[in-house]
């Protein structure tokens, strides 16, 4: 499971470094921006679709096919394509909520309440994509789950914008939203990775090369 995960991150500092050196330079730069912005989602729903691009790697290479001739089973693939997910979005996530308590403090907008809500919006936003994607493209592949992740992520942001939308309506942002909500969603979220690993496994299984 390391030496698969461990092939992983190589993968991403051959293929992907720049990619990465782009989210950092987003986190950077969105600190000196006013309002909470593209800057800081974007690093989230690239990491989230990074696992798809190292699977189109490996599909490309043949060593999906490769890698069942040895004594590693289709459940150990899967499961080491979430957990290099689990570690990057993590990771995504802790540089991208410091990027957002900096850049609140220095405009001065920071309170909790606010920054709780946003954090927790940003965990739905790392968790969700790749949940809804990741069973579609080990059942399919990854060309299609491409197409399937853009149509995901476009759906998600405009659900995000709506619920903005509508929450403003109801005088619930800016920090009114009871503190319980924003947790409720972000444990809600988190809690589909899991399920979606299991359902990758059963039909990645199953699958037919």
């Amino acid at each position: 499971m390391k030496a698969l995960i461990y092939k992983d991150f190589l993968a991403i500092w051959k293929y992907c470094r720049t990619y990465v050196l782009m989210c950092a330079v987003f986190l950077v730069s969105s600190v000196f921006i006013e309002e909470y912005s593209f800057l800081q989602m974007y690093p989230l729903i690239f990491m989230g679709m990074l696992v798809n691009t190292l699977i189109a790697y490996d599909e490309r290479d043949k060593w999906d096919r490769q890698v069942l001739t040895m004594p590693i089973t289709r459940k150990q693939y899967v499961t080491a394509k979430y957990l290099t997910g689990l570690i990057l979005q993590s990771a995504v996530l802790v540089l991208t909520a410091d990027a957002h308590f900096l850049q609140l403090c220095i405009h001065g907008g920071f309170t909790w309440s606010s920054f709780w809500t946003d954090l927790s919006l940003m965990v739905v936003l790392a968790a969700v994509a790749p949940s809804l994607i990741l069973p579609f493209i080990f059942k399919n592949g990854s060309e299609k789950g491409r197409m399937a992740y853009l149509v995901v992520i476009g759906s998600i942001l405009a659900l995000a914008a709506g619920g903005a939308v509508i929450l403003e309506k109801l005088n619930l942002m800016e920090g009114q939203m009871e503190l319980p909500v924003p947790g409720l969603l972000a444990a809600s979220a988190a809690a589909l990775y899991p399920a979606s690993w299991a359902l990758s496994v059963r039909w990645y299984e199953k699958r037919e090369f």
